[in-house]
Order: structure tokens, then sequence, then C-alpha cells
């Protein structure tokens, strides 16, 4: 299964912005419905707005996908 994932920083709220779709592709932003979540710039805000984020997941999903957030987070801080 593909998924879009990304971790941006959102110069308006001066943090990152997490966005999330279980569809990928190239214009997966303009395709599909992306949903998305801003956090403070530190690890343990963007762990939780990714909590919030995959909520919705199934825990087979949710695993990787936090794994990614974090690893991601901790690459951008």
């Amino acid at each position: 299964m593909e998924h879009y994932l990304s971790l941006m920083i959102d110069p308006a709220s001066l943090g990152v912005r997490l966005a999330w779709s279980r569809a990928g592709g190239v214009d997966v932003e303009a395709a599909h419905e992306v949903a998305s979540r801003i956090a403070s710039p530190d690890e343990g805000a963007i762990m939780a707005a990714a909590d919030e984020l995959f909520a919705g997941a199934g825990a087979v999903e949710r695993t990787p996908l936090r794994d990614a957030v974090q690893a991601l987070a901790r690459a951008l801080l």
C-alpha cells in the first residue's frame, strides 16, 4: 500500500506541518484529500500531531507511519 507523508516547515505558524494521505502518487496533493496538522518544532509535539493524524488508520498502518514520522522529525530538527 502506498501512502503520502510529508513534514515541512510552516512559516506562518512557525511550526512543522505534517500532511498524510492513504493515496500516494505524483500529484497527490491535487488529486486526493490530504489531512494535515501543525505542531511546534519539537519531536514530542510532532509525534503527538502524528498520533492525531493517524487516529483513523489501522494498527498495521499506524506503526510504520509513526516510525517514518519519527525519522523525518529527527532529520528535520
